[in-house]
């Protein structure tokens, strides 16, 4: 977690508008600890989630964006257990995104209904991608009991386990937790293993296909669904769990090279690429994701683009 601190002495400009030459950056661990500080004066910015969220939801300091991104728990679809799609949409089928986002999280997160998140539009009739794709995952307990059973006797297995990794962070023990207290309980003969590692240990372990399920999330580069929809392609670097379908690279490939000059078109194949990665389980989202910041209200000038980090180009102190 990165927190600034713009130091008022070292500035040059005008006595109305000072602009900034220097922003002092600090790297905490915990946000807690990062609030605390905000609070005693040494921090200036500094992001915030969880209970830090809650407790300030009524501070004048505190601001919230939306961004275009989705928290999900990823298969790797060479081991057993998840080479069986009922068992992957068993446990989205058992996932209650509002719940988690809602009661879990409390850091203004929403509930996901599908792959790829709100923020994205049509070029030519300006609709959100993710709106119009309306609800594809649902929380059912019963259908998702119905395809843990059915799956499990696909493999011939009456019981299951999987280690479930994810970085070690404070925000995401909480979402180890509650899935794993979830998926215990609505799935039968279900035993899951929390694995939690420091996020560079979770990547590498990730992108070397080490894992039985991992707790990832993806933030784009660009505005446009592909940049999500990419990931799942057969053969992607970023595919780690090895997900491949015959449907689902061609629609991308239509969207990227054949029809790639026809905006209709296109994203009629986005929005069917996100239908299939979703409803056949390559992962299960979780929820869409929120940024959360507590600013000095004596800082001007910040700009918070839609994606990234907030930029510092124009800050001055009033």
């Amino acid at each position: 977690m990165i927190v600034g601190h713009i130091p008022k002495t070292n500035t040059i400009g005008t006595k109305k508008k000072v602009k900034i030459k220097t922003v002092n950056v600090t790297v905490m661990k915990s946000q807690t600890t990062a609030g605390l500080e905000f609070k005693s004066g040494k921090l200036d910015l500094t992001p915030i989630s969880g209970d830090e969220v809650k407790n300030e939801k009524n501070n004048k300091s505190l601001f919230v964006r939306k961004i275009p991104g989705t928290m999900y728990l990823q298969y790797n679809t060479k081991q057993k257990l998840f080479s069986n799609e009922k068992i992957r949409q068993a446990l989205t089928y058992a996932t209650n995104s509002k719940e988690l986002a809602s009661d879990v999280l409390q850091d203004n997160s929403s509930t996901a209904t599908g792959y790829v998140p709100t923020g994205f539009t049509n070029s030519k009739t300006g609709q959100d991608f993710a709106k119009q794709a309306g609800v594809i995952v649902k929380f059912d307990k019963t259908k998702a009991k119905q395809l843990w059973q059915e799956g499990l006797k696909e493999l011939g297995m009456t019981k299951a386990s999987f280690t479930l990794m994810s970085s070690d962070d404070d925000s995401t023990k909480k979402v180890d937790e509650y899935l794993q207290g979830q998926y215990e309980k609505a799935l039968p003969n279900l035993t899951i293993n929390i694995k939690a590692v420091p996020f560079n240990s979770r990547l590498s372990a990730s992108e070397s296909g080490d894992f039985d399920a991992v707790l990832g999330g993806w933030t784009p580069v660009y505005a446009d669904p592909t940049d999500f929809l990419n990931l799942f392609v057969t053969g992607n670097s970023n595919n780690f769990g090895s997900y491949t379908n015959a449907q689902y690279d061609k629609d991308i490939h239509d969207a990227n090279v054949t029809n790639a000059q026809n905006v209709s078109k296109r994203w009629s194949n986005l929005q069917d690429a996100n239908k299939i990665v979703t409803k056949t389980a390559a992962m299960t989202p979780l929820y869409f994701l929120s940024e959360n910041y507590l600013i000095s209200s004596h800082l001007e000038g910040l700009m918070m683009g839609p994606l990234g980090q907030p930029y510092f180009k124009d800050v001055y102190w009033k």
